[in-house]
């Protein structure tokens, strides 16, 4: 039984830019749903009262976020005994390719989970708990039942109400970070041919693209927006290699770059000169001149997606 955030919001997939993984601050209270406003992204619009009469009677309807664009609704009977979980999460980074990677988690770890037709774009579970990608929306659904009652129905019902005016706009004047946009596929072919490609974020304005193959180790490109990086960020970086005795080259990329290779592992950083983002692009295979020109042409991706 799913007696569990949704994978998408807490089991995480995410990491930080460079970090390990770890889960998101859980909510530290939840609101009785009648008390939402009911606009945007909210249990009232999610789980309207007909739909809730007739799914799960005789429950009250607690909802809380995670973080801006998600929403948790939990529906409990008297003491507190959880009957049904719905959730949203329709952040920026929940694109098509995080639910291909996470599918494939999925499958790997769920070995009862099949796929489902007719619900979204794609989704997978069981007749208890199941989990759906919508993509008119880019929303991540989780739907479970805790006292064995089917869920596709009540499924069917949350993605008919999910629509894109449901969500609020996209903060203006901030670029969104999402591994497929940010590395189109014209642009993984060239680079990264074959790579499987996986995108996860632990905090805000970060994201990191991990591109995999099954014959050679991965690769990395990794974006922190968190703050504009000065140029002479890079030069910090450069002294502080200089000071550990680490072998490291400025390079002429962006704002300015640097190249390290530590241990096989080769590391190509630089500031974004629009909007100050530090790109990081690390591998284990190739020389100096391959890493530096593929973070040439990740960077003028990145220049042409901030430009949009």
């Amino acid at each position: 039984m799913l007696r569990r955030l949704s994978l998408s919001m807490l089991a995480t997939l995410v990491y930080a830019c460079q970090g390990e993984p770890a889960p998101l601050k859980a909510p530290t209270a939840a609101t009785p749903a009648a008390e939402s406003s009911g606009a945007g992204l909210s249990c009232e619009r999610l789980l309207p009262k007909e739909v809730r009469d007739r799914f799960m009677p005789g429950t009250e309807l607690r909802e809380a976020s995670l973080a801006a664009r998600t929403v948790m609704c939990t529906a409990s009977k008297g003491g507190g005994q959880m009957v049904a979980n719905v959730q949203a999460d329709c952040r920026a980074t929940t694109t098509l390719a995080y639910w291909q990677a996470h599918a494939h988690e999925l499958t790997r770890t769920h070995p009862a989970y099949k796929d489902l037709p007719g619900l979204g774009r794609a989704a997978l579970g069981t007749d208890k708990e199941l989990e759906l990608y919508d993509d008119d929306t880019d929303c991540l659904v989780t739907v479970a039942d805790y006292e064995g009652r089917p869920v596709l129905e009540l499924a069917r019902e949350v993605a008919r109400v999910l629509a894109p005016g449901l969500l609020p706009p996209p903060e203006k004047g901030k670029l969104t970070l999402a591994c497929d946009r940010l590395l189109p596929q014209a642009l993984r072919d060239q680079l990264f041919a074959g790579a499987r490609l996986t995108a996860s974020s632990l905090m805000p304005d970060t994201m990191k693209c991990k591109l995999e193959w099954d014959d050679r180790p991965p690769e990395t490109v990794s974006y922190n927006c968190v703050r504009p990086y000065p140029a002479a960020f890079i030069k910090e970086m450069k002294a502080q290699y200089d000071r550990n005795k680490t072998p490291a080259d400025e390079v002429t990329i962006g704002s300015g770059g640097v190249y390290t290779a530590i241990s096989g592992a080769q590391s190509v950083a630089f500031v974004d000169p629009e909007l100050g983002c530090l790109v990081t692009l690390t591998r284990m295979k190739g020389d100096k001149a391959a890493a530096v020109e593929t973070a040439r042409k990740v960077a003028g991706a990145f220049g042409a997606e901030a430009a949009r």
